[in-house]
């Protein structure tokens, strides 16, 4: 449909939805686009490009810890310097132009869709900016809970020692 999905509350956790449906998308679009890339498909690359862009500048107002989530999210960085990479060599390479000599016919299954004019999805609809938010600000708010609970604990520690 050209949309990320909304965090489905109660169905996956805010961590998995974040891994899965931001970042694990990430790295699929960047593989995605080098397939497309190969059959000089510029605005499918530019599309993913987008996409993932669009992504990584949510997730830069995340406080990753060290830990599963902030080594996918460099994932999403990488995603996204082989993406640009990927454009620049199409258009060094003068992508997205083909002369009658290089006519690639492909199967049905591998040709990029097109969607109607009325169809197309804008750009600022195609992520969930204000639910994945409200997500950064629920995740936010635990990490200030856990803080609290160990700077507690280490306090009763510490007191226990003197």
């Amino acid at each position: 449909t050209g949309r990320l999905i909304s965090p489905l509350e109660g169905i996956v956790t805010d961590e998995e939805y974040v891994g899965g449906a931001c970042i694990g998308l990430s790295q699929d679009l960047a593989r995605y686009a080098i397939g497309r890339a190969t059959a000089r498909d510029v605005t499918s690359v530019q599309l993913a490009h987008d996409v993932v862009q669009s992504i990584f500048e949510l997730l830069l107002q995340f406080d990753f810890r060290n830990g599963p989530l902030r080594r996918k999210y460099d994932g999403t960085k990488y995603a996204l310097k082989t993406l640009e990479t990927t454009l620049y060599e199409l258009s060094i390479t003068g992508g997205g132009s083909t002369t009658d000599n290089d006519t690639i016919e492909e199967p049905e299954s591998k040709r990029p869709r097109t969607e109607n004019d009325d169809e197309t999805v804008k750009a600022d609809e195609r992520i969930p900016t204000t639910k994945i938010n409200e997500l950064r600000e629920r995740m936010e708010h635990r990490d200030e809970l856990r803080e609290r609970l160990i700077k507690k604990s280490r306090d009763g520690q510490k007191a226990a020692k003197q």
